[in-house]
C-alpha cells in the first residue's frame, strides 16, 4: 500500500508525461535486436530485413520491415532501466509519436496500429 502511494505520489507531482518510465517493469527482457524481430514474429508479425544498426550504447540498435516495408520498426536494446529512461527522455524531446516500451528496450513504428499489435505480442506498454 506504502509503495502504491509513493509511486502515486511521483506521477502526479512529476505529471504524466514522464508515466512511461514506471510503466514497463513487466514484459519480455531481450539481449539483442535478433531475438526481438525473432519474437514479433513468433508473435504472427512478419518483420523482414533485420539489420543491426551500431552496438555500444545503447547495448544494440536496429530494424526490420512489416507489410512489405511499408513499416520500419526501430529497435533499441539497453543494458539498464536508467540507461532506458535516459534515451527514452531524449528521444521524448524529438518524436512525438508513440512509442513501444519494455523492461530493457524500446522501439518505434511510427504506425499505432502497429505499435499496438506489437506491445500486445512482446508485452510492452504503448506511450504517447
Amino acid at each position: 500500500m506504502r509503495l502504491t502511494i509513493v509511486l502515486a505520489v511521483i506521477l502526479v507531482a512529476a505529471g504524466a508525461g514522464i508515466a512511461w518510465l514506471l510503466l514497463a517493469s513487466e514484459g519480455a527482457r531481450f539481449g539483442s535486436v535478433a531475438e526481438v524481430v525473432n519474437a514479433i514474429n513468433e508473435g504472427g508479425i512478419e518483420c523482414t530485413g533485420r539489420k543491426v544498426l551500431s552496438r555500444g550504447e545503447p547495448k544494440e540498435t536496429g530494424l526490420c520491415y512489416v507489410g512489405s516495408g511499408e513499416y520500419e520498426v526501430d529497435i533499441y536494446i539497453f543494458e539498464t532501466v536508467e540507461t532506458r529512461d535516459d534515451w527514452l527522455e531524449g528521444l521524448r524531446r524529438v518524436y512525438d509519436r508513440e512509442v513501444v516500451v519494455g523492461p530493457n528496450w524500446y522501439l518505434t513504428t511510427g504506425h499505432r496500429p502497429l505499435s499496438d499489435r506489437i506491445a500486445e505480442t512482446l508485452g510492452g506498454e504503448v506511450t504517447d
